[in-house]
């Protein structure tokens, strides 16, 4: 993410260019895309983006589930942008949401998995041998 258009679409040409060798494929994704289908941004592997455009996919998260969850690492550029008055709380906002949605997403996949567990243990008379052998 980083904070101006420009410097996203700067990115995107030199990242593009270095990264298509490899099978990465990289999306620009700002005020100046025209993007109706969000679904279709999983196909990419690099979304550049502003604070602006992501705050906008992500506010409601929960709606656009399937694209948060595929955000394996989260960069900011010019991170130091928090404490600037103009653009700084969205940048926050961002952050803070992404940190949220993360640890939404695991305690979900936690549940899923001691719920996986809790049912192996009604159906397997050794569960507590099968819990240790799976470390639980």
């Amino acid at each position: 993410m980083a904070p101006v258009k420009a410097l996203c679409s700067e990115r995107f040409q030199d990242w593009r260019s270095k990264f298509s060798s490899l099978g990465v494929k990289c999306k620009e994704y700002t005020g100046d895309t025209d993007e109706n289908d969000l679904s279709s941004l999983s196909t990419y592997h690099l979304i550049l983006t502003t604070p602006e455009k992501w705050d906008s996919l992500t506010r409601k998260w929960k709606d656009n589930k399937g694209i948060v969850q595929m955000v394996k690492l989260f960069l900011i550029d010019e991170v130091h942008l928090l404490n600037e008055e103009q653009r700084g709380p969205t940048l926050e906002a961002v952050v803070s949401r992404m940190k949220t949605v993360r640890g939404a997403i695991c305690h979900t996949q936690r549940q899923t998995q001691e719920q996986h567990h809790n049912d192996s243990q009604t159906t397997v008379q050794n569960h507590r041998d099968v819990s240790e052998i799976g470390g639980e």
